[in-house]
Order: structure tokens, then sequence, then C-alpha cells
């Protein structure tokens, strides 16, 4: 009966709070599975999960199958968590987010030791060190020292070459590095430094995007606009 989406994410956050009976669970289910905006289903996931913890495993992967960012990094959180298998669809999302260029519009701190205590669990982390390096070369200098705490860059490189467990990342430092993000990092100053770093990423994405426009012009047979290039 709850109106608005506030109201609604504040009424089902509060029913993980209740009793558990099944019209509880049933209605949380079907919020978390319904057409609701994505921190109303979201809301609803948490307090299913409060109540029948690894029995909402295939709520958590449908909502990982959602397009929304929020939903989604709320659903790996769980997953995590609950140690569910997300399946295919981890991987080339995971790809894309810790390539860098996804940062840029939404950024959310806890995404990439989410994304890297799920993947290290399920032992995907060797599909995705190609991802990783980019993510080092993207951080926020908040994040640098916790990356090198969490998995150093000597012990991605011999990772690389060996794929050793030992040469994995450190969970515990993952973890730690999951809770201060949630718990709200402090995001620092737009800096010269940062400024550069931003310069680099927008000038590379540049690059990509008129090269790509370049190869459809030659496969069209379309004469490039004068002064292109």
């Amino acid at each position: 009966m709850a109106r608005g989406t506030d109201e609604r994410e504040e009424t089902l956050g509060w029913l993980a709070g209740v009793p558990t009976s099944p019209a509880v669970v049933d209605a949380l289910e079907s919020a978390a599975l319904g057409d609701e905006p994505a921190a109303v289903r979201a809301a609803a996931m948490g307090a299913l999960v409060v109540h029948v913890g690894g029995g909402a495993a295939d709520v958590v992967r449908s909502c990982f199958g959602s397009r929304s960012f929020e939903l989604r990094l709320r659903a790996l959180r769980q997953a995590v968590r609950l140690d569910v298998d997300l399946g295919e669809a981890f991987v080339p999302w995971a790809r894309r987010r810790l390539g860098g260029r996804g940062r840029l519009s939404v950024w959310d701190y806890s995404e990439p030791p989410t994304v890297l205590c799920y993947a290290s669990r399920r032992h995907l982390l060797p599909r995705l060190l190609g991802a990783v390096e980019r993510l080092a070369l993207h951080l926020d200098p908040v994040e640098v020292p916790l990356l090198e705490a969490a998995w150093p860059a000597t012990s991605r490189r011999r990772f690389g070459e060996t794929s050793a467990a030992a040469d994995g990342p450190d969970d515990e430092a993952l973890v730690r590095w999951l809770e201060r993000a949630e718990e709200g990092m402090h995001r620092p100053a737009f800096t010269p430094e940062r400024a550069a770093a931003l310069e680099t990423v927008l000038t590379e994405q540049l690059a990509g995007l008129v090269a790509g426009l370049r190869r459809r012009q030659a496969r069209s047979g379309a004469a490039p606009r004068p002064g292109a290039g």
C-alpha cells in the first residue's frame, strides 16, 4: 500500500525485521522480481535474503540479470554473501565494469572489491586479469593502496603466469576494502593528477570512437568528412 519509490523501498526494508511467514516471503519475492524501480527491487531482495538466506538464490540471479547497475551490484553483493553462482553472465559484465570506462559515468567504491571477492571465490580471476590491470590504471587515488594491499601488482603478475592460488588476492583484505567502501570512503579533491588521468582516459575513448567511425566509413564506402583526422 506504500506510495512512491522511497516509501516502498523503506517499507520493504522494514519487512526484513518482521517474523518470517509465507505471506512476507511471497510479498518480498514478488517485489524483487516485479516491475519496480531498481531501489525497490534491491530492498525487497535484501529483506528476502534476511528471511530465507540461500533460498533467495534464484531471486539474486534474476536481479543480477537486470539492466540496472545499482540492482546488479546489490545482487552481486548478495551472491558473495550467499555463495550464489551467477553463471556466465558475470564474466563479460565484470570485464566491462573493471575495464574503467564505465566508472566515469557510474561510480561506486564498493564495485571493485565486490567483483574481486566474487571472482576470487568462484575461481574466475584468470579470466579477468586484463580487466583488473585496466582497473588499476583508472582507480581513484584513495583506492590505489587498497588494491595494492589486497592484491599487489607483483602478485598479479605472478598469478598471470601461473594462476597459483598463493599469488591470488588476500580475501580478508578484499573484505576490509569492501567494508570500508560500504561505510563511505572519502573521495579526494579533484587534484591536477586526477584531472590529468581523467584527460588521458577521455582521450583514449575519443580515439576509439574516431577509429570506430573510420572503420564504419570504410565498410560503407563513404568518404571521410573534410578535416577528419
